[in-house]
């Protein structure tokens, strides 16, 4: 019985320890394919870090080269948009050129319809007779003291005269450089005429609408302007002979201021009224050929040798013999 049991407790302890390694067997084999599998899931994990990369690296790549073809469209669309730019500022430069051309043809046709009404004889008329007109009746007004009522109709005659001697004056200066002598002496004559009418015409108008007194007064103003005139024109005519030939001596100035003093040769009986106002009329004291081939001789006799030269040569220049 002993033995019985002790043969049974070594087969027990044998089985227990060929259990023991059979465990330990089955162990090792767990641990290797926990190993392999570990290994394996590493390597599925580099595979799938190793295509989430190379995806990444084809999502990079096919974004690049739609970069590099919506680039190369920007591009096109840059140069066609610089091109469409550089066509529509060439057509501004021409549009502003044609602005630039049209705007300068109407200014040049405008200076140029300017230059020809202000020659024109309604612009005369309208503006500057009425201007001149306007000026004397304004100074008469006040030195005689005269009337609204009877300034605007003396200015009225005033104008009508003004504008009666430029129509008698424009039609000899319409003949001006004509060579037929003949048709000349008798539009001459005919202009002649048409002055002593506008000034008879004028001066009996004024004398039935002022005063014995206003009448003088008026006579006084005429005679006064007329002087001032002469006046202006004496010290035009002596400064322009200083400059031709050369500064005159004290005693040439004072001899000429009697030369043409004689030469203009004004009488106070004979002013004329409406001269001051009607820039075209006749002056009240012209000078007519004998006295000024007479104040040649006078001022030619004045002068020193040298400066008789220079004046002659100055009048040869101008066609004066």
């Amino acid at each position: 019985m002993y033995k019985s049991i002790k043969s049974l407790g070594f087969i027990v302890f044998n089985i227990a320890i060929g259990g023991t390694g059979v465990f330990f067997y089955y162990q090792d084999i767990l641990n290797q394919q926990a190993t392999e599998i570990s290994a394996l899931n590493n390597k599925l994990q580099k595979l799938v870090s190793e295509k989430q990369i190379s995806f990444q690296q084809d999502v990079l790549t096919t974004k690049n080269i739609e970069f590099a073809e919506t680039n190369t469209e920007l591009k096109q669309q840059v140069i066609d948009l610089s091109l469409s730019l550089y066509q529509a500022e060439e057509k501004l430069e021409d549009k502003e050129l044609q602005i630039t051309d049209i705007y300068n043809k109407e200014i040049q046709t405008k200076n140029i319809q300017e230059q020809q009404y202000i020659q024109s004889n309604e612009y005369i008329k309208s503006t500057q007779l009425s201007n001149n007109v306007s000026n004397v009746i304004n100074t008469l007004s006040n030195e005689l003291g005269l009337s609204a009522e009877n300034s605007q109709q003396l200015k009225a005659l005033l104008q009508a005269k003004a504008e009666s001697d430029f129509e008698a004056a424009n039609a000899m200066l319409e003949l001006n450089g004509s060579e037929d002598s003949d048709q000349i002496s008798r539009l001459n004559e005919t202009t002649e005429a048409l002055f002593a009418e506008n000034q008879a015409i004028y001066e009996e108008k004024v004398a039935e609408l002022l005063s014995d007194e206003e009448h003088e007064q008026y006579k006084a103003y005429e005679t006064k302007q007329e002087l001032a005139r002469l006046a202006d024109a004496e010290r035009f005519r002596i400064n322009e002979l200083n400059f031709i030939v050369g500064d005159l001596s004290e005693t040439q100035m004072s001899d000429m201021h009697s030369i043409f003093k004689n030469a203009y040769n004004f009488d106070n009986s004979t002013v004329k009224l409406g001269i001051s106002g009607s820039p075209y009329a006749k002056p009240q004291n012209g000078i007519n050929p004998d006295k000024l081939m007479m104040m040649q001789e006078h001022i030619e006799n004045l002068l020193s040798n040298e400066q008789l030269e220079k004046y002659q040569n100055h009048q040869q220049k101008r066609g004066i013999k």
